[in-house]
């Protein structure tokens, strides 16, 4: 778990960080875990929100500042990063090129927990079935801003898989990714797009269509 980095219990700041060619069963790179259950796990959508709004921390912290993870590898999920319930990842300005969850989900990251990404690419990566660049499973909250999503390959959510509660899009770029269903995003849940979303296809920058966004409105 975590093919360079584990953390457990613990905050860490990862600043101008490099991590490439690392391999693991979960987490290529890193892996960000508790053991524990955290009372926010079913206290809701308002309670999830107002913990991720006050970014109070959380069980296990980690800051990715000005890194790059590129070509790490995963045999089960995220190909980068794997992150637990309970757990508080936060990256800004960074870059994910080139990793691969090749059994499962999150060809980049694989989120759990709650995930703020700001100012970031990613860019070529796969995963086998949900979320090419991001999958963010049940209950867990993503928050990305002025980040761009780009040639990342999946069979559901080329860029995205969202099976939670909670995905909010503002100021961010999804092109030339590719899926058997939702090409840019497959969503489960609740999904807001804040007003200045460059809504480009996954086959060029143009006006999106339908396919480009799967919405489940039974949710």
């Amino acid at each position: 778990l975590g093919g360079a980095y584990y953390n457990e219990r613990a905050l860490s700041i990862l600043n101008n960080t490099t991590f490439i060619n690392n391999n693991a069963t979960d987490g290529g790179a890193i892996y960000n875990y508790y053991e524990e259950e955290s009372t926010t796990k079913s206290s809701g959508l308002n309670d999830i929100r107002e913990v991720a709004d006050e970014e109070e921390t959380l069980y296990s912290d980690i800051y990715i500042i000005d890194s790059k993870l590129k070509n790490n590898y995963a045999k089960n999920d995220g190909g980068a990063i794997y992150a637990m319930e309970n757990t508080f990842t936060n990256i800004s300005l960074s870059e994910f090129d080139n990793n691969t969850a090749e059994r499962y989900d999150g060809g980049a990251i694989y989120n759990g927990g709650i995930l703020h990404i700001t100012d970031s690419t990613l860019s070529n990566n796969n995963a086998k079935f949900d979320g090419g660049a991001i999958s963010n499973s049940n209950n867990a909250y993503l928050n990305a801003s002025n980040t761009s999503f780009t040639y990342n390959h999946a069979e559901m959510g080329g860029a995205l898989y969202s099976g939670s509660r909670i995905s909010i899009m503002n100021n961010t770029t999804f092109a030339y990714n590719r899926a058997d269903s939702g090409g840019a995003i497959y969503n489960d849940h609740h999904f807001e797009f804040g007003s200045d979303m460059n809504r480009a296809t996954s086959t060029g920058l143009k006006e999106v269509t339908e396919d480009e966004y799967y919405i489940n409105e039974d949710m």
